[in-house]
Parts: C-alpha cells; structure tokens; sequence
C-alpha cells in the first residue's frame, strides 16, 4: 500500500545557517531529517563520528543519532524533518545509517526538484503533512524523498529481521489508535492492548522502534497541536492548553518550555518559526 511508504513531514523550508545555529541536539531533533545545502559549510557530531556539510551534497540524517551542530561562517540550505508513517519503514531505516551523503554529481536532478521546499510550509506550522495532502509541491518532495530514501536503503532484506516484523505490523494498529486518541492521553496498558502485547513489552518494541516511549510519542502530538493552535488563532494559553489535551494551563507552559525552548506566548510572538 502507498500509505506503507508514506512520510509525515514535519517542518521545513529554506534557511542560512550562521553561528547562531549553533547548539547541541534537543527533544526536536528526535526525527529525520534531509538537508540540501547550495552555499557554505557546516558540521555536525554523531554518537560516534562529526562529518562536514558542504554545497556538493545532499544528506539523510537521523536526528536520534545527531549530538551537536554547529557552522562557523554561513551555510545556505533547503531542509525539511520528518517521520516515516509506517513502522515497518521506520525499522528499515532504523537499521541503516545515522548519515549518508548523496552526490550533486549522481543526482543532479535532486535539488532543481526540491526548490519549491518552502512552499508547502509557508504561512503556518503545519500539524503534519501526507503523501495523501491536497497539494501538488508536496507530492514532488514526498517522491524526492522516497527515491533518495530507496537508494540509501538499498537491497536490504526483510527476511532477516525475523519476528521484529510481526511485531512492528501490529505496531501500526497502535499508533492508528494514538493518532485519534492522544488528547485523551490513553493509558499504556490501553493502548498495548490495541496491539495484542502486554504493556511492558509494547513499552519495549515501541521505544526501540521509534527511539521515543509511547508517552513522549503522545506528548509530541499534543506539542504540534498546540504549536498549530498558538501561530493559527488568538486563542488565550488556557484555551490552546485544553485544545491540546492539558487541563493544567501551568503544567502545558512548563512542558512546552522544556521540550520547544520557548514558552507558549514567546513561541507565538516567534510566528512559529523553526529552524533546521
């Protein structure tokens, strides 16, 4: 099925990286990422390796593996986050690298095609945008996406993961029902048993899968919802907080602030915007 290969793009767009970019890795990083640089350098440090972005390049990058980044003069890019839809998909990419690198000179093509990055996400902090969104430019990069995605992939083979892909099919019956259900912040015994696992070992599967716990999964939805809610409306911080499924306006400030670096109303007068 397509929605097997689908990607939720996050955020993304157009950006000059300067020392200012400076930082090490935070709760908004736990992601994917592409970068297409077209003018500097820049340099960013892994578990176990740093490696230097330049403009002959584009890069996969897995942000759960990423520790710091930083750019000494400027660094022009295209860029966008993103999760995988399917577990499965997760778990292929999961086994691959923290880092790849595709040459402009194999894939020329591959940053005349993604110039029109930003316009998907002008205007708004989108909640998550689909293979399936009504809009043509997305469609474009989703296609990008995925072809650079195979080619890194590659001929992995499936069979040898065993029994990790059982259990990572019924995983998407839970993450299905996570998706409709988090304002409500369901139980992890509620939501394991969507699954058919004992919670203990659905809490185990889903943290190795998406290197995030089921909770901090939620979490986040709720945070985009209400990141959503504070650029789009007016809406006083106690009524963004509800929407978003806190009814402690005190405690949604406090975990906004630890996991954005702002709090609600500094992130509303920011306009939203994110960087990569």
């Amino acid at each position: 099925m397509v929605s097997d290969f689908n990607l939720n793009l996050l955020v993304g767009g157009i950006y000059t990286c300067t020392p200012s970019w400076n930082k090490k890795a935070s709760e908004l990083d736990r992601c994917r990422k592409f970068y297409f640089p077209f003018g500097g350098e820049a340099e960013l440090v892994f578990d176990n390796c740093s490696v230097v972005l330049d403009s002959a390049h584009s890069y996969y990058i897995s942000g759960y593996n990423l520790r710091e980044q930083s750019c000494d003069s400027s660094m022009d890019l295209h860029w966008v986050h993103f999760r995988p839809v399917s577990p499965i998909f997760d778990l292929l990419l999961s086994k691959g690298p923290s880092f790849f690198a595709f040459p402009d000179v194999e894939y020329p093509w591959v940053k005349p095609s993604i110039a029109g990055l930003e316009k998907i996400f002008v205007g708004e902090y989108p909640e998550g945008l689909l293979f399936d969104s009504l809009s043509v430019e997305n469609v474009k990069i989703q296609g990008v996406l995925l072809f650079l995605l195979s080619q890194m992939v590659g001929s992995a083979d499936l069979g040898c993961l065993g029994d990790e892909i059982f259990s990572h099919i019924k995983l998407k019956e839970a993450i299905d029902y996570m998706n409709e259900a988090f304002l409500r912040n369901p139980t992890l015994a509620e939501i394991a048993e969507v699954s058919g696992f004992t919670p203990n070992y659905f809490h185990k599967i889903f943290k190795t899968t998406f290197n995030i716990s089921p909770f901090e999964y939620m979490q986040d939805l709720r945070l985009r919802k209400a990141m959503h809610l504070l650029v789009l409306s007016c809406k006083p911080i106690y009524e963004v907080a509800t929407e978003s499924g806190y009814s402690d306006e005190f405690y949604f400030s406090k975990i906004f602030k630890k996991v954005i670096g702002l709090t609600p109303s500094d992130f509303r007068r920011s306009k939203g915007v994110f960087y990569p």
